[in-house]
């Protein structure tokens, strides 16, 4: 099942060096692309290709939609 356009799915505390895809749960790759802005990390998933926004703060997997699905939209 691909990426929905938005997915909320909680983060354990304390545990972001392991978080979870939320299609297939396979482990994110972690990426700080601003260093100025550390509440703002990206998750990338190396086995099914899925993005997602992290936000520590509330403990959320925001997923990106993948190209052919928002060029849909």
């Amino acid at each position: 099942m691909r990426t929905p356009i938005a997915r909320f799915k909680p983060i354990p505390i304390g545990r972001l060096t392991e978080v979870s895809c939320g299609c297939c749960s396979e482990t994110l790759e972690l990426h700080q692309p601003d260093v100025d802005r550390p509440d703002r990390l990206l998750g990338t998933c190396p086995e099914c290709g899925a993005w997602f926004l992290i936000d520590p703060e509330t403990q959320t997997l925001i997923a990106l939609p993948d190209l052919p699905a928002a060029r849909r939209n």
